[in-house]
């Protein structure tokens, strides 16, 4: 791990030791001292694992979470530390999951799995009065999770036969007017919803040509 000056791109810190080499990172998050990767595709044989390191501590030491072989789709921390991890298929414990990690122990607090749909998406984490929403899509829904409240979704959408969600992420936004709104992409088209209470509803739908990730 490299810490850079903006200003002119050298070398800020001496390298620390941080990942396995050779390894495919991904996700890299820096909050409050302590610096968190993925690993993904067992490059350089590297485990599929989660990776913390205390980074303000002077032998900046490193916290490993595997996920038994299940594909990790994407990480996103909470505003309490907590990080949240989505997982793809596997025969592992932690697949087809959304799994709740202690922010600097790693220890798994909560999960949330779906059983036989892999999630395909990176979570993405909001609030709502003094509530903490975790989402993340399946290629078949949308689910919506409280933190208070993790094995049982708030909301998981009904499969349609034309829409099947895509890995290009869910984003999440409060408009002028109070609205939380959760935008997706698709096959069946870019599909925003509005949260109402523990429910979504599609607001709108639009089908565009080679969508970026919203």
């Amino acid at each position: 791990l490299r810490g850079l000056i903006p200003d002119t791109g050298d070398l800020a810190l001496a390298p620390a030791k941080f990942l396995p080499a050779n390894a495919t990172a991904t996700g890299l998050i820096w909050t409050d001292g302590f610096v968190y990767a993925a690993t993904t595709n067992t490059c350089g044989g590297a485990p599929t694992a989660v990776y913390a390191m205390d980074f303000v501590a002077e032998t900046k030491p490193v916290t490993t979470w595997q996920s038994n072989g299940a594909p990790i789709m994407g990480i996103a921390l909470g505003f309490d530390g907590t990080l949240y991890v989505s997982t793809g298929e596997s025969d592992s414990d932690y697949a087809n999951s959304i799994v709740a990690l202690e922010g600097k122990t790693l220890k798994v607090q909560h999960i949330y799995s779906t059983k036989t749909d892999p999630f395909i998406t990176t979570p993405v984490v909001f609030t709502e009065g003094d509530r903490t929403y975790v989402a993340a899509t399946t290629s078949m829904s949308l689910h919506v999770l409280d933190t208070a409240s993790f094995a049982t979704p708030v909301v998981r959408t009904e499969p349609q036969a034309n829409v099947r969600f895509t890995g290009d992420g869910v984003t999440t936004w409060r408009d002028g007017a109070g609205t939380r709104w959760l935008l997706t992409a698709g096959s069946g088209g870019n599909i925003a919803y509005a949260l109402v209470g523990n429910s979504v509803v599609e607001r709108w739908r639009k089908q565009l040509v080679a969508p970026r990730t919203p």
